[in-house]
């Protein structure tokens, strides 16, 4: 199994700051690192959805006006879009790291801890907007990663009776058409 590493040596980070995960040889505060990368990336992706809005004509709009702001929104809409697939690129990366480790009991304990399930379940969590441009490999990811935290008797129960990661999970059964996704949510 190939392990993702920090992007940085060891021999780079204090000593008294190297606290590894037992049994393993991750560093907790790199992975604390990109795990508080990816509440950041998941706050400005919902923040993002949540500002793609349609447009709404009121009574005594003039159509001429309503059609050249529907113009300025699309481009800014284009823009917000582009800013979104490039943050979910960003958790790809993260969170297929996280995936990786996930395996490890020591660090599934740990990412346990640290509320993974919450982290990721956000990120599969339909947004608001008409238009859903999550991509298909990061729903993947988030459900393999959540898939092999369900394998590990440490972290099964409390996975299995979130609520909120529950009804996510029955969302992706009733409306997923990838397979890929649906493959990692089966297991």
């Amino acid at each position: 199994q190939v392990r993702s590493s920090p992007p940085f040596a060891a021999d780079q980070i204090p000593a008294e700051h190297v606290y590894t995960i037992p049994d393993s040889s991750y560093d907790e505060g790199y992975l604390v690192q990109v795990l508080r990368r990816l509440v950041e990336l998941a706050k400005m992706r919902h923040d993002s959805l949540s500002a793609l809005s349609p447009p709404s004509m009121e009574e005594g709009d003039e159509v001429e006006h309503v059609e050249e702001e529907e113009e300025g929104r699309a481009e800014v809409d284009s823009a917000k879009m582009r800013a979104v697939v490039e943050m979910e690129e960003e958790a790809i990366k993260s969170v297929c790291m996280m995936w990786d480790i996930s395996v490890d009991v020591g660090c599934a304990a740990f990412l346990h801890r640290c509320h993974i399930t919450d982290i990721v379940v956000e990120f599969l969590t339909p947004s608001s907007s008409p238009i859903t441009p999550t991509l298909p490999r990061l729903n993947e990811v988030c459900l393999g990663l959540l898939a092999n935290l369900a394998n590990n008797d440490a972290t099964y129960s409390a996975l299995s009776l979130s609520p909120r990661f529950l009804s996510t999970a029955m969302k992706f059964f009733l409306v997923s058409t990838d397979a890929l996704t649906l493959a990692e949510l089966c297991r």
